[in-house]
C-alpha cells in the first residue's frame, strides 16, 4: 500500500506555475512575489484568453493563477456579459490538469460560487496579503478548494476540505424539495435571487426561502459550500 500523501512535504516540492493576467504591472508584481518560494517557478504568462488556452506550458503547471477580467476572442466578447475568465474555465479545465486558482478584484458571492462551479480550485480576491496568496496555492496543490476567508466573513483558517452534509436518521442526506432544485439548479448557473425570481415567477423572499432550506438541508455554513453541494447533489 502507497503512503499517504504528507502535505508537508508537498508544500515544500517544487511547484510550476501559469500566470493569465491583463496588466503587465500584475505580472510583474506576481513573478516578484513567487520568487520568494523556493522551488516555485513560473513556466508562462498569458495576458487575454485566446494566449491563456494556446499555452503548451499548461500541460506541464501544476497551478494555473486566473483573473477574471481577461479579455476574451472578439466574438465572445460581443452581447455577453459574463466575465472572460469564466467561461474560459471549463476549456482551461480539458487543456490543462492543474489545479486553478482565481486571483480577482471581484468578491461578489456569485462569482465566486459560479467560478467555482465551472471548476476553479480556489478563490483569492487582489486585495489579499501575499501569505494568503501562498496558503491559497499550497491549499490547491494538496487538493483542497480555497475560499479567500475574507469572501466568507471569517477570520482566516487553515484551508480544508469542505465536510458531508448532514445525514438523517436513515443516513442519506435531507432531499431538496421540486422547487428547492430549480432554486438550485438556477444558483448553479449564476443567476441572482431577483433573476431567479423573476425566472420562476415568485417573488424575491421565497427564493430567499428556498435558498435558506437549501442550506439547512445540506449543511452549508455559506453560499460558497452550498454551491459545492449543489454542484454534488445535481451536476
Amino acid at each position: 500500500m502507497n503512503p499517504s500523501p504528507d502535505p508537508l512535504a508537498a508544500a515544500a516540492a517544487p511547484l510550476r506555475l501559469v500566470l493569465a493576467d491583463d496588466h503587465a504591472l500584475v505580472l510583474a508584481a506576481l513573478r516578484h512575489l513567487l520568487a520568494a518560494r523556493p522551488g516555485w517557478k513560473v513556466l508562462a504568462e498569458a495576458h487575454d484568453v485566446t494566449s491563456l488556452l494556446a499555452l503548451p506550458e499548461l500541460a506541464l503547471a501544476d497551478v494555473i493563477l486566473l483573473d477574471l477580467n481577461l479579455p476574451g476572442p472578439p466574438e465572445a466578447e460581443r452581447g455577453h456579459g459574463e466575465l472572460q475568465g469564466l467561461r474560459a474555465l471549463p476549456a482551461l479545465r480539458q487543456r490543462s490538469p492543474a489545479r486553478v486558482l482565481v486571483l480577482s478584484m471581484h468578491d461578489d458571492s456569485a462569482i465566486v460560487m459560479r467560478a467555482l462551479h465551472l471548476g476553479a480550485h480556489g478563490f483569492v480576491t487582489k486585495g489579499s496579503p501575499g501569505q494568503r496568496l501562498f496558503e491559497a496555492i499550497d491549499a490547491v496543490r494538496q487538493g483542497h478548494t480555497y475560499v479567500d476567508p475574507t469572501l466568507l466573513g471569517a477570520a482566516p483558517a487553515p484551508a480544508r476540505p469542505v465536510a458531508p452534509p448532514p445525514a438523517t436518521d436513515a443516513g442519506a442526506p435531507p432531499a431538496p424539495s421540486e422547487q428547492e432544485r430549480q432554486v438550485g439548479m438556477l444558483l448553479l448557473a449564476g443567476l441572482t435571487q431577483k433573476a431567479i425570481a423573476h425566472r420562476l415567477g415568485v417573488s424575491a423572499q421565497t427564493v430567499h426561502t428556498y435558498k435558506k432550506r437549501l442550506r439547512e438541508k445540506l449543511g452549508a455554513r455559506n453560499d460558497v459550500e452550498l454551491l459545492q453541494r449543489l454542484a454534488a447533489l445535481l451536476g
